[in-house]
This record gives C-alpha cells, sequence and structure tokens, in this order.
C-alpha cells in the first residue's frame, strides 16, 4: 500500500506563525485566554500534533472539525479582548510616534509669550512690576547729613557721612502679587557706579526704615527708607534691585540717581 503524503501549503505555514506570534504577544500583553485561544488553535493546524493525538489517543479530528474548532477558539479570544485594547495599542507602545505641532502653531510662533528682559531700566518714581513683586522707588536723594528721632536721647539728632563721602536715602515700596509668599526687603538692595563698585545697604537710624528681610503674603506690601554711603565723587549711581532667587525671569530691576 502507498503510503499517502500530506501536503503542507504556504497558507497553512502563514496560518500557525500567525496564531503563535499573536498568541504568545497577546500573553505578554497580559490577554491570557485571547492568547491561550490563539496558541491552540495553531496546534490544531500543526500536522506533527495531530499525527501524535493520533497515535496517542487513537483517534484523528478531521478537516471539518478542525475548522470549527479554530472558528470557535478565534470567536472565544476575539470576545476576550478588553475593550480598550486595539492593534494600535500595541503599535504605539513598541514604535512610539512624535507628536506633530498644530498648523497654527510652530517653535518661533509670533503669538507666543516673550521672555521677560534680564533687567529694567527704570527711572526714579517709576514701579519694576514681574509676575510675583512689584518694586517702586519714589525717592533716592544725596545727602551729607540726615535727621531721625532718638529714643535714647528723646530729641531729633543729625547723623553725618564720613568724610569724603555722602548719604543715599532711598524710599522705595516693595508688593507681592503674586499668588505665593515672598520674603524680601532692604537687602535685595544695592548701589552702583560706573567703576563697577558695588554698595551694600548701611544701618538706618530712622524709625521709617525698610525692613532688612520680611515675609509679604498675597498683595501684602511694606515702605520704608534704605540708606547707603558711597564716595562723593562716584558717578553715574543706579539703584538695584535683585530679583534672581524669585525664577521669574527678570533677575535685575535698575534705577538712574541723578
Amino acid at each position: 500500500m502507498t503510503k499517502e503524503i500530506k501536503k503542507i501549503t504556504l497558507g497553512l505555514v502563514l496560518s500557525w506563525v500567525l496564531f503563535l506570534v499573536n498568541g504568545f504577544a497577546f500573553l505578554f500583553e497580559g490577554v491570557i485566554i485571547t492568547g491561550v485561544s490563539l496558541i491552540l488553535a495553531s496546534l490544531i493546524l500543526l500536522p506533527p500534533i495531530n499525527n501524535l493525538v493520533k497515535e496517542k489517543f487513537n483517534f484523528e479530528l478531521s478537516g471539518g472539525l478542525k475548522v470549527v474548532l479554530v472558528i470557535i477558539l478565534l470567536i472565544i479570544g476575539g470576545l476576550n479582548l478588553p475593550s480598550s485594547f486595539n492593534q494600535e495599542k500595541m503599535v504605539q507602545k513598541k514604535f512610539p510616534q512624535k507628536t506633530a505641532l498644530p498648523q497654527n502653531q510652530t517653535q518661533t510662533s509670533e503669538n507666543q509669550p516673550q521672555t521677560p528682559p534680564v533687567e529694567l531700566n527704570l527711572n526714579i518714581g517709576e514701579t519694576a512690576k514681574t509676575s510675583k513683586v512689584e518694586v517702586t522707588v519714589f525717592s533716592a536723594k544725596k545727602t551729607k547729613s540726615y535727621n531721625y528721632y532718638s529714643d535714647v536721647f528723646k530729641t531729633n539728632v543729625t547723623e553725618e557721612a564720613k568724610p569724603g563721602k555722602i548719604f543715599i536715602l532711598v524710599d522705595a515700596e516693595i508688593k507681592n502679587v503674586g499668588s505665593d509668599r515672598v520674603f524680601v526687603g532692604a537687602s535685595e538692595f544695592s548701589i552702583t557706579d560706573s567703576e563697577g563698585y558695588k554698595y551694600d545697604p548701611i544701618p538706618y537710624l530712622g524709625s521709617d526704615e525698610l525692613e532688612t528681610i520680611k515675609e509679604l503674603y498675597q498683595n501684602q506690601k511694606m515702605r520704608g527708607k534704605i540708606l547707603f554711603e558711597v564716595p562723593e565723587k562716584a558717578q553715574n549711581l543706579r539703584l538695584q534691585y535683585d530679583f534672581g532667587d524669585l525664577f521669574i525671569g527678570t533677575k535685575l530691576a535698575s534705577w538712574s540717581i541723578k
């Protein structure tokens, strides 16, 4: 008797590969029932498995029954797919795509808000406005002396500058316009001259001094005097306020002292 030769077609091979690959892919994604269904369908179509079943259990599945079982397994696998699971999700997970900019948006759009300047150059009487703090300098007067009331002597006292130097007496106000609290005060002010020298505040003995550091909540403000002592011959004096620790883009506000 001539032994029957079984032909393995390309379609059958592709079916095995497709079911096996997708079955293990679903198992990897955590979709257990669908993955197992596809793997079982591939095993039913695989001739060596059919021969093994025939030898061990002495029965053989007909071609029609194989088709029915494969269809049933595919239905079971499809019904157990999560509603949120789709092929696009698998592709995006393995090959993430870059998000394209809308047609009306470019990286250098003219409608985008401009970066605030690093330094604001102002005149006395003007306000340096930022998103968190506003600083107004009402006056900056050069003087050789100033008067204040002494609680010790219970009288007005005159404080004079050292020889060769003058006082710069500044009247300023700081307001918190942001939503968070801030710590601000006279310590953020300084004066510079044309030669690059920097002068920090010195103690002001009047009762209306601007505190060195103070906590301000939203819409709270503080106002007072700040005292500096600079060489009498210093030129191109500028009063500066440092915003550097507030991370608002603007680092410095500068007022020209006449």
